[in-house]
């Protein structure tokens, strides 16, 4: 990264000024933008991994309700499946969950 050394924050900051500066080219302009985005999303990103394994971990928490249980279940089996190209094996829920008692 050509900005290293520097805060990232700043740097998307100075970017998005640059970006809407009616001084500044319409194509330094769109580059500044997708510079801005760029840092944007490597400062801010999350690990698919992570979200993957909270969303089981709440497919299977008796606190959640059935039905996030199931969505909880689905978007980890899709989340899964982009980031393996495989599906989720095996991910059924099996704890009751606190409104169905």
């Amino acid at each position: 990264m050509e900005y290293e050394g520097k805060n990232p924050g700043n740097v998307e900051g100075g970017l998005k000024a640059a970006a809407h500066n009616p001084n500044v080219s319409a194509e330094k302009q769109q580059e500044s933008l997708e510079k801005a985005s760029q840092i944007h999303e490597e400062r801010t990103g999350k690990n698919p991994g992570n979200v993957e394994g909270g969303l089981k971990a709440a497919a299977h928490n008796p606190n959640v309700s059935a039905e996030k249980q199931q969505e909880s279940l689905e978007k980890a089996s899709q989340i899964h499946e982009e980031r393996t190209g495989e599906p989720l094996k095996d991910q059924t829920i099996q704890k009751e969950s606190k409104d169905s008692k």
